[in-house]
């Protein structure tokens, strides 16, 4: 089965705006680019063929095997929408570019779930957004991004009967919208080492 992998990257000043309330502009951008770089390298690890397509308003330049795809949507849902009713892979998956704890492990175990099961994965982060989202093309449904989207898909795909997974919260699929996301993650024992120094120096 071929596999599709995207990643929004909005690049607009507009995005992360809470986490804008509490750092300067170039913190923000060094943190987003930092973090969606991880994810792109933890994508390369896979043992899978992966087509890997980074979706952006802006330019964008990232170590890595993927693919720039136009931003077209009016938000993220819209987006989404529009670019995966496009790809032709069988499996597709949604991973957002915040994820600094995500692991090729995690990646690949939701990848073959869905490969398996013919089910769509919802992996949700602690406010219920939604981190991942897998599922196999020839499945329809609407995309729920922002405020909780992870609990309204779920809802969607029980009353539409619809096979799915909420997998339960997991600190490697939790995003980061605020500072005080940020700072919490300075407790965990997993932190890239990228991430380590950001934190000797800041805090």
């Amino acid at each position: 089965m071929t596999i599709g992998i995207v990643i929004p990257f909005r690049g607009t000043d507009l995005d992360k705006s809470r986490l804008r309330e509490d750092m300067d502009e170039m913190s923000v951008k060094y943190i987003l680019n930092t973090m969606t770089q991880q994810v792109i390298s933890e994508i390369m690890k896979l043992d899978k063929k992966v087509n890997l397509y980074v979706l952006s308003k802006n330019e964008v330049s990232f170590d890595g095997r993927y693919q720039i795809a136009k931003d077209q949507g009016k938000n993220l849902s819209d987006s989404l929408q529009k670019f995966t009713a496009k790809m032709n892979e069988n499996i597709i998956m949604i991973i957002m570019a915040d994820l600094p704890l995500i692991k090729n492990s995690h990646i690949k175990s939701i990848l073959e779930t869905v490969e398996q099961e013919k089910t769509v994965i919802i992996a949700p982060a602690k406010d219920n957004g939604t981190s991942i989202l897998c599922f196999n093309r020839n499945i329809s449904f609407p995309f729920f991004y922002g405020v909780k989207s992870a609990e309204r898909l779920a809802n969607y795909l029980t009353e539409t009967s619809v096979n799915h997974q909420v997998l339960g919260y997991d600190s490697c699929y939790q995003d980061i919208d605020t500072f005080k996301d940020l700072i919490s993650l300075n407790r965990n024992n997993s932190l890239p080492e990228w991430l380590k120094n950001y934190f000797k120096e800041v805090l």
